[in-house]
């Protein structure tokens, strides 16, 4: 439930830094997410916008990243 809503945005950066995205594009994700204004305060620091095109791909690495190291720890499941 709010799934997006619910992602820790620093989760996000740590996911595209460890991908080797360059800096200067993971600054200007995170100026994109924490700046944008929404009407729900319960977390300033959580969720990416719904409906932007750039959110399912940002939504995507980092649960990818959270997958990655289920699986590394043994935990394994399927989709």
């Amino acid at each position: 439930k709010n799934a997006f809503n619910s992602l820790p945005r620093a989760e996000v950066v740590r996911a595209l830094n460890e991908a080797g995205v360059p800096k200067v594009l993971v600054d200007y994700i995170r100026n994109f997410l924490d700046l944008r204004h929404s009407r729900d305060v319960k977390c300033k620091v959580c969720g990416v916008p719904q409906g932007d095109p750039l959110s399912m791909f940002l939504f995507c690495m980092a649960t990818e990243r959270l997958l990655r190291h289920l699986e590394e720890r043994g935990i394994t499941f399927l989709a």
